[in-house]
């Protein structure tokens, strides 16, 4: 019985520290604050960043977004966000997206729009993201970077690259 133990509470203890070092790599704590330090607190024995959940997913340059407006489809309209985090609207100009979730994005829309329209409903959906890799390194057949895929587990980044 014991034998059966030992490998699940190490696979649980490595999911727990590659957790740990997933957040600290992105420049998140691990209830996924942003730090002021960005990527200066990084550790280099990290080996994969975590996919961000839908709920909690944050807006940053390179992203496509398809931004709808409740009953005024004249101000629909898709933007990428630019290196600087800022998108260019219509009516309203030049406006901070990055770091933003697509919820308080549309928020910030629906005050920004208000003086133009009486109930903007802004909608806001990410249609792309710029490309996301993961990097794996140590005694694995193919180290370096394997193309992160959504819901990708640091066990399967590590099979990605031949375990």
């Amino acid at each position: 019985m014991k034998q059966r133990k030992f490998p699940l509470i190490t696979l649980l203890w490595c999911a727990l520290v590659c957790s740990g070092c997933a957040a600290s790599a992105a420049g998140t704590d691990i209830a996924g604050a942003r730090s002021a330090g960005g990527n200066a607190g990084m550790r280099p024995d990290c080996l994969v960043t975590p996919v961000a959940d839908e709920t909690g997913y944050r807006i940053q340059p390179g992203d496509k977004l398809h931004i709808e407006f409740y009953l005024n489809s004249e101000f629909n309209t898709e933007t990428k966000v630019r290196p600087d985090g800022r998108i260019e609207l219509v009516t309203v100009g030049d406006t901070a997206a990055a770091g933003l979730t697509p919820v308080e994005l549309e928020g910030k829309l629906d005050q920004l729009y208000s003086t133009e329209l009486r109930s903007p409903g802004a909608s806001v959906r990410v249609d792309e993201m710029p490309g996301r890799v993961v990097f794996v390194e140590g005694e694995v057949a193919h180290p370096g970077s394997v193309p992160l895929q959504a819901g990708m587990t640091a066990l399967q980044a590590i099979a990605a690259s031949g375990g």
